[in-house]
């Protein structure tokens, strides 16, 4: 859950279109009072965790890092921030020693030495922010460690709180954006997508990701976001399939802690249909719910349960992953044998279905996946008549092949 991509310092960029801005301003610009106000409540946010999480530090280092006091501070630590996933203590070696709450209990033990921001904080000594990481449940957080000193002033280990920056921005910027006509996604300086409105485009990026690539005015306009920490411009929105452009515009700024830098863009449409941007960035939805859906088949702890027969759990990692893709229909789990067991919601899905007795056409189909154990998409009608688009990804290969997960999500009707 701690696999670490890597480590900077955390600020946002907020991007907010309000009026005539020329392209690409080279000169100060002066920032609307909207984009200020958010930017004050995220660092204000972030400055009070920091102080929360340096506190625990202080008073663990009284107790040790695997003291029953110890973790009180952390469940305490973790529940008074809603959008913390974890807590924990990590010992010199970078083994991490106790979690909060009891559910990641399973991660104690683990060596997580190896993680950029812990190579950091014992060079540095001093407190540190992860660049944001997709933990092995498929979260996208980050990780913010304050080390902790013994009474002679020796580093024995640090504390750590896992994060969703997701919903820690969602909590500041959506109060302010109700009633307005206008956008804030949040990028890191490399061009990953912390928050969008769209949550199936974070941890997409702008730089590389081939569905960016159409849109030359966004990545151009993206990677001066990324070399300033303030400024405005704006850019064409086109690409393919887009009969008109649509021009948006955007105001930047920074805000920062330990050295982590993000962007947090405000953007507003100023010509043309924000509808159709919006249609056209659809294949975003497919595109990230089927990369996700790839990591969840391969994660160890998918597989683990599967093993267990614990099919409550793999009910939950199915839940998950369906609140982190609203838009889709359903996701199921089919055995290898052709039965799909169960699925979330349950309301949209089968239970206990087997494909090899069904008369459906589609069961045919769904059986030849199977057989080949390979990804494939495949379309269906559903039981009201609506047709819809279906993605199967293998668990396991060879030997411990065990079936596929597979979604459902319910085609557009043309006009």
């Amino acid at each position: 859950m701690r696999a670490v991509i890597g480590s900077s310092s955390l600020r946002f960029v907020l991007v907010l279109c309000l009026g005539a801005v020329p392209c690409f301003a080279a000169k100060q610009t002066e920032l609307p009072a909207a984009l200020t106000r958010i930017s004050q409540e995220v660092q204000a946010s972030l400055d009070r965790m920091d102080s929360d999480v340096q506190d625990a530090a202080n008073l663990i280092a009284l107790h040790g890092l695997n003291h029953d006091e110890t973790r009180r501070i952390l469940r305490a630590l973790y529940e008074k921030h809603s959008y913390a996933v974890d807590t924990c203590t990590v010992d010199i070696r970078g083994t991490i020693v106790a979690v909060e709450p009891e559910q990641y209990r399973s991660v104690e033990g683990a060596d997580i030495s190896d993680q950029e921001q812990i190579k950091r904080l014992h060079k540095t000594r001093k407190a540190v922010l992860s660049k944001a990481f997709e933990s092995r449940e498929g979260i996208y957080a980050v990780d913010l460690e304050w080390p902790v000193f013994d009474r002679e002033g020796e580093m024995v280990g640090s504390v750590s709180i896992l994060l969703r920056p997701e919903a820690l921005l969602k909590s500041i910027i959506a109060p302010h954006m109700k009633g307005f006509p206008m956008d804030v996604w949040v990028m890191q300086p490399d061009g990953t997508i912390i928050f969008d409105p769209d949550a199936q485009e974070v941890g997409l990026n702008v730089f590389t990701d081939p569905v960016y690539q159409p849109y030359y005015g966004l990545r151009r306009l993206a990677k001066k976001m990324g070399r300033s920490r303030t400024g405005s411009g704006v850019y064409d929105f086109s690409g393919t399939g887009l009969e008109k452009n649509v021009t948006k515009q955007t105001h930047w700024t920074t805000v920062g802690l330990h050295g982590t830098e993000w962007r947090v863009n405000l953007v507003q449409v100023i010509s043309g249909d924000p509808d159709t941007a919006k249609r056209e960035f659809s294949d975003l939805e497919i595109i990230q719910a089927r990369d996700a859906l790839r990591r969840l088949a391969k994660s160890s702890t998918l597989q683990r349960f599967l093993s267990a027969g614990q099919s409550v759990e793999v009910l939950r990692l199915l839940q998950g992953f369906y609140e982190s893709h609203p838009d889709l229909y359903s996701v199921m789990w089919v055995t290898k044998d052709g039965i799909t067991r169960y699925g979330y919601p349950k309301e949209r899905s089968l239970y206990e279905y087997n494909h090899r007795e069904g008369l459906n056409k589609d069961d045919a189909v769904l059986l030849g996946i199977l057989e080949h154990a390979k990804e494939a998409w495949s379309t269906t009608t559903l039981a009201g008549g609506r047709d819809a688009l279906v993605y199967l990804c293998p668990v396991g290969s060879g030997d411990s092949y065990r079936g596929m997960l597979y979604f459902v999500r319910i085609m557009p009707k043309h006009k």
